[in-house]
């Protein structure tokens, strides 16, 4: 009837604590979120969890996402960006990139590449003023969102939640929906549920492409398998490519 989450970040204890306060404050904001079944953490013999009711519900796989469904999400994502951003944040994307390099067991080729593509990208991009982030879930995905029977979402995972660039959490889906997926309709409905809600921001192509890189270079911290490098590879040239002349990629390959 219930689920603990466990820390997996070497941040762990801090970024629990923030998912729980988020999801508290969210709700009694009226946003769709999992709410915990208690306030704090809980300490058990394998460190700090935080405690959450197990919920009856509908996958919301990215090739399978309704329209309904995520025209839902866009909603309450605008909604949960209206909240107060608290202090400013001096947010690096990147930060963590070179320690991810550096750790990786894959091919010393590949990770070179994979510096030079954010090198790039950094280039390539606007800089994030942080007097103008909006609060924002952080880590959306279609795997952070629970769907019910009767085409309800709700918001969960909101550990990453904080202050972000206006259109941080669209930008996270264009990548995991479009350029991963092909669903260009459940995109749209996205965009069409923010758009009831709030004003959408006028260029997420620059962010989609710091999200696609992030999580290239996030996969390159996975299990090194032929298929995964190839796939990372592909992402890598395309993103490059993507930086250098403006236009996204229809596609991006998918990791195995």
């Amino acid at each position: 009837t219930r689920v603990a989450k466990m820390a997996r970040h070497p941040d762990g204890r801090n970024r629990l604590a923030n998912g729980l306060a988020t999801a508290l404050s969210a709700h009694a904001h009226g946003v769709q979120v999992v709410t915990p079944l208690v306030d704090h953490l809980v300490e058990t013999g394998d460190g700090p969890v935080s405690l959450w009711p197990r919920i009856t519900h509908v996958g919301l796989d990215s090739p399978g996402l309704s329209t309904i469904c995520a025209q839902g999400i866009g909603d309450v994502l605008a909604l949960l960006s209206q909240l107060d951003p608290g202090p400013q944040s001096a947010w690096d994307p990147f930060a963590r990139v070179p320690h991810r390099l550096a750790t990786s067991t894959a091919p010393r080729e590949l990770r070179e590449r994979a510096g030079a593509v954010v090198t790039a990208v950094t280039a390539a991009t606007p800089a994030l003023d942080p007097a103008e982030f909006v609060f924002a879930h952080g880590d959306i995905s279609t795997g952070n969102v629970l769907g019910t029977p009767d085409h309800r979402v709700w918001l969960i995972d909101l550990d990453s939640a904080g202050p972000r660039p206006r259109g941080w959490d669209l930008a996270c889906l264009d990548v995991d929906l479009q350029l991963e997926a092909g669903n260009n309709e459940a995109m749209a409905a996205v965009q069409n549920g923010w758009r009831s809600q709030s004003a959408l921001p006028v260029s997420p192509c620059d962010l989609a492409l710091v999200k696609a890189t992030m999580a290239t270079t996030f996969a390159l911290t996975l299990g090194p398998t032929p298929n995964r490098c190839q796939a990372i590879d592909a992402r890598l040239s395309a993103i490059l490519i993507w930086a250098q002349d403006g236009a996204a990629p229809a596609r991006l390959a998918t990791f195995c």
